[in-house]
């Protein structure tokens, strides 16, 4: 599961995508590759995974940003 920093959208929080990707290219990582964002969720649930904010405009945001993002890096690293 590949989720940013924030839990929002990939490739706008700290994460280091370049070393995360170069450590599975390095193990030679094959499996796949999810990505994992939380936005508009219930409160019990947001309290249990800290998260107490929107992370994201919304749901198309986060896919027509970073879901292109994380496939860019997998095409870069040759992990697809």
């Amino acid at each position: 599961h590949l989720s940013e920093s924030d839990r929002g959208t990939p490739g706008e929080g700290t994460c280091d995508w370049d070393e995360i990707y170069a450590t599975l290219a390095a193990i030679g990582f094959k499996g796949g590759l999810a990505m994992e964002s939380f936005i508009n969720m219930p409160p019990e649930i947001g309290f249990g995974l800290a998260v107490w904010r929107p992370v994201a405009e919304s749901h198309d945001e986060v896919m027509s940003k970073g879901l292109p993002f994380l496939r860019n890096k997998a095409k870069q690293y040759r992990l697809i």
